[in-house]
């Protein structure tokens, strides 16, 4: 899967991974990794590093699919690590809980670095 994701195309959609969060589903896409190939954590790790940007987690919420948190993978580290962006409050707003650190990816594909959305 995350080969098929890498081989250049930009957007990708993957669905059918339940689990309560996405931290949650960063380790149990290491876990597949590892369980169904014979790759070490050393290049599973920075094989999603560099194919998987942001992390969308879909739930229930009130009864509806919705957006529950939005997080980004940073690229600075040799360790996964997400930071979260957007979160949804006890209240069912989905709030900015933190800014964009990987921009170069924006203008590249015709996005504004404004910053009133990434600040």
């Amino acid at each position: 899967m995350l080969t098929a994701m890498n081989t250049g195309h930009e957007g990708f959609f993957v669905n059918g991974v339940m689990l309560t969060s996405a931290k949650d589903m960063l380790m149990r896409l290491i876990t597949m990794i590892l369980t169904g190939n014979a790759l070490s954590e050393s290049v599973a790790v920075p094989l999603i590093r560099n194919t998987i940007d942001i992390v969308i987690h879909l739930g229930r919420w009130a009864g509806k699919r919705k957006v529950l948190s939005i997080a980004e993978i940073s690229k600075q580290s040799n360790r996964l690590t997400l930071h979260n962006l957007y979160e949804r409050n006890r209240v069912g707003e989905l709030v900015k809980v933190g800014a964009l650190r990987e921009r170069e990816k924006i203008s590249l594909y015709g996005g504004s670095d404004d910053q009133k959305y990434f600040s």
